[in-house]
């Protein structure tokens, strides 16, 4: 199963957490750095290859690698510590490393780092622009990278600054020599020149903007975006290249709130800002609103345009990022699987790969252009496509969702059970003949369960705190009462019919003992989850208790001693769909608003989300694997049709190989991507009950 297209393809960790990566020119190599202060260096083509390490030199006070960049033609990898001391190394094409230039002058809070186009030098921080101690300013200096060299970005030279200029964030203008700064309310052009063996730099003008946070030259055009709290400034030029700081005109864009990231898009048509966790989109030449993206969450963590494809914008936010297509708007991809924020996103040198950073402590490697649902419109082109055969007791059922239950077959598959009304249903042979109408229920039905040998219905009854039982032989109605004092929202029998689980709204679910199959008897054990209960379900043998609820937790019980075995991240909303593959190594998951995430146990009996699916265009109705488990199956509220997910790696293998075009595999590409179907599966090492 998958998002409506993409797919990890590598998951990357080591000791230490990862803070930032950075990918090699020819695209074979990613760098990674650590809180360690390590830098470690990925072969790519070697999946199963240990990387390569390189102590960065970070000092014990403030370990960690804070920022990486790679020059394309000279192959100099530099990054930057939390104390901003700078390493510049030349890197081999078979991963060797040697170290080229060493900036020592920390203490002050890294900004970044910014290769100069011609790639001879190094916008970096600058920890010994002031002799004062108690200054925490953020300075900049210009570092060479083939040279040692270092020349702090100050309005009076070098040799006696009396005022080094305050960087927020900094860009190189494309002609190169030539950057521009973001400091406290103004935004600074500066001009390199090298004069007898020695660069100077000099501010040529300096542009008023109250607030600004980041800045960004066009990538062709005179043209420098600057933004901040008032939004986005974009000043313009005349068009002389020799002279990129003459920018005469000032035109203000509007956004709904502060501005913290601004990009140009490679081929320089538009100019993309996000805002109040909207992406607002410009023409580049005439400053046009063209499209306004809607993603998720108050804020957005970064831009990143993809450098080959047209186009194709990334955003991340919280645990998850997005791919679209600015032009329609469209979401291309949803990348979902990491458990803690987002910090980074960077593309590979080809565009097909993009590279996560995330405060879970792993960096994920991602193929935005694989996979996607199938589409059915009725069942029977469902089962014609999936061509089993199976059985009509074996077809799976799309179970509805709360509110409105639908017709459920008995495990025999003798009966099935059909509301009639809201406090109504009745009883059905598999032959299509009436065998009984239940009486008229106290309260509105809500969900029902059959007990596992198909002696009884488990009902959850509106406003009733304890579940109702009808019984198949007496055709009769059973109220039971437990420990639950607030209404029910959820039942679920053990595979051997002795257990009942209940998830109910004061924040409990409970097992019961039932052996009597119409009555609760002794309580065994009682789960707290963090917010009202919603959703139990067994796994098929019996070992596993998945509960969701109603802040969109989801936990996985192990049931030899209920301990907490896996707490997976948010889903965004209540939940209102468990379902388990026949085998138990899968679990779907499904909040209210129609997210689905694809829980798989790896090695070590770890759990990890593999994919997820998104609401297109409405909320799921309800869910099922195959029989066979190769496929999970999804029916949206509205009914308007059937999707079909891999749920296996093999069979999204087997499906886009089978695809026409530039998604088609060849043997090669089969078994390459074969290789990561045993991903490392990354978990909560939490074991405590919530």
């Amino acid at each position: 199963m998958l998002e409506r297209r993409g797919t990890c393809l590598r998951v990357l960790s080591n000791r230490a957490a990862i803070l930032c990566a950075a990918w090699s020119p020819d695209g074979r190599h990613l760098a990674t750095g650590d809180t360690a202060g390590r830098v470690h260096l990925w072969d790519l083509q070697s999946p199963g290859a240990e990387p390569t390490r390189i102590d960065a030199g970070t000092t014990a006070s403030a370990p960690g690698v804070k920022a990486l960049v790679w020059a394309a033609r000279s192959h100099h990898l530099a990054c930057c510590d939390n104390d901003s001391r700078v390493r510049v190394m030349k890197v081999g094409r078979n991963g060797a490393c040697v170290l080229s230039q060493t900036y020592d002058e920390g203490t002050r809070d890294p900004w970044g780092l910014q290769l100069s186009p011609d790639e001879a030098l190094l916008l970096g921080p600058d920890g010994k622009a002031s002799a004062d101690p108690g200054d925490t300013a953020r300075n900049a200096a210009v570092l060479g990278v083939a040279r040692q060299e270092r020349v702090p970005v100050c309005d009076s030279g070098p040799t006696k600054p009396s005022r080094c200029a305050e960087v927020l964030a900094a860009a190189w203008a494309p002609t190169g020599k030539v950057f521009a700064t973001a400091g406290l309310d103004e935004v600074g052009v500066w001009r390199v020149t090298r004069r007898e063996h020695r660069d100077t730099v000099t501010r040529q003008v300096t542009f008023p903007v109250a607030g600004v946070l980041t800045v960004a030259w066009h990538p062709g055009a005179p043209a420098l975006a600057a933004a901040g709290a008032k939004g986005v400034v974009v000043f313009r030029g005349s068009g002389d290249r020799r002279k990129p700081w003459e920018l005469e005109t000032r035109q203000e864009l509007e956004t709904p709130g502060a501005v913290e990231h601004v990009a140009w898009s490679p081929e320089g048509q538009w100019l993309a800002a996000a805002s109040t966790g909207t992406v607002h989109l410009w023409h580049a030449d005439s400053g046009l609103l063209s499209n306004v993206l809607h993603a998720e969450g108050p804020s957005l963590g970064g831009l990143a345009w993809n450098p080959r494809r047209r186009g194709v914008l990334a955003t991340w936010s919280g645990t998850r990022a997005r791919v679209w297509d600015v032009e329609s708007g469209r979401v291309l991809a949803t990348l979902t699987g990491h458990a803690g924020s987002i910090h980074q996103a960077v593309w590979s040198p080809d565009g097909m790969r993009l590279v996560t950073v995330s405060a879970d402590a792993t960096a994920r490697i991602w193929d935005d252009a694989l996979g996607g649902p199938l589409r059915r419109e009725t069942w029977e082109e469902v089962e014609q496509f999936v061509g089993k055969g199976a059985p009509s007791r074996h077809k799976p059922e799309l179970l509805p969702q709360p509110g409105a239950p639908g017709p459920v077959w008995s495990p025999d598959a003798k009966h099935v059970a059909v509301q009639d009304g809201p406090r109504t249903f009745s009883l059905w042979t598999a032959s299509g003949e009436l065998e009984a109408r239940g009486k008229e229920l106290p309260h509105d039905l809500m969900r029902w369960v059959w007990h596992p040998q198909s002696k009884a219905l488990g009902l959850v009854l509106r406003d009733e705190p304890g579940p109702g039982f009808w019984d198949l032989a007496s055709q009769t109605l059973t109220l039971s009462t437990g420990r639950e004092k607030d209404p029910l929202w959820d039942l679920a029998w053990s595979p051997s019919g002795l257990q009942l689980a209940t998830a109910c709204d004061d924040g409990w679910a409970r097992i019961y003992h039932c052996p009597g199959t119409c009555a609760l008897d002794k309580l065994l054990w009682s789960l707290r989850l963090v917010f009202p209960a919603r959703r139990v379900a067994w796994s098929p043998d019996g070992q596993f208790l998945a509960t969701g609820d109603a802040g969109g937790l989801v936990g996985i019980w192990d049931s030899r001693g209920y301990d907490l075995v896996a707490c997976p991240q948010t889903q965004w909303g209540p939940i209102q769909h468990l379902v388990w593959n026949r085998s138990g190594s899968c679990l779907f998951t499904a909040s209210e608003d129609g997210r689905g995430l694809l829980w798989r146990q790896g090695g070590a009996g770890r759990w990890a989300s593999s994919a997820v699916l998104e609401a297109e265009p409405t909320r799921l109705r309800g869910a099922a694997f195959s029989h066979d488990g190769r496929w999970l199956l999804a029916m949206e509220a509205d009914g308007a049709g059937i999707r079909l997910h891999p749920a296996e790696f093999e069979t999204l293998v087997d499906q886009v190989a089978s695809r026409p075009g530039r998604n088609a595999f060849t043997e090669q590409e089969r078994t390459h991507y074969l290789q990561f179907r045993n991903q490392r599966w990354q978990r909560s090492e939490s074991k405590e009950t919530p």
